[in-house]
């Protein structure tokens, strides 16, 4: 049998049960997060202006659940930061960047996205 902690409870499994703090559960259903984070952000239309780059989206939790209190960006060039959106980032130099939001609620859950973003526009001084 193996286990593994998530999400403040504890879960064990074998191949034919799954058990949850010690009690069977025949239905699947018992390994759904009641709680998931949605995050969806517009990496395919960014609102390009010269090196400059925002980013649009949405992050939501199901009524009842907890707070999201934070996302986090990697822009693909080395810089992070905290912000909510839209978010927006100066880069340096033409190029193809991958870039991460991460959103973190008050339990310290969290669900990401990745985007490439192609920057042609970019003449830095």
């Amino acid at each position: 049998m193996d286990s593994y902690r998530k999400a403040y409870e504890t879960w064990a499994y074998t191949s034919s049960s799954l058990f949850l703090d010690g009690f069977e559960s025949g239905d699947r259903s018992a390994w759904y997060n009641p709680c998931p984070i949605t995050l969806d952000v517009l990496f395919e239309a960014p609102d390009i202006n010269g090196c400059d780059v925002s980013v649009n989206g949405v992050v939501l939790t199901e009524p009842g659940c907890p707070t999201v209190t934070r996302v986090h960006w990697q822009w693909g060039d080395g810089a992070e930061n905290d912000s909510w959106f839209p978010a927006t980032h100066a880069y340096a130099a033409n190029g193809s960047y991958w870039v991460t939001a991460t959103a973190f609620d008050e339990d310290g859950l969290s669900a990401s996205d990745t985007g490439n973003l192609q920057l042609n526009s970019c003449s830095a001084p």
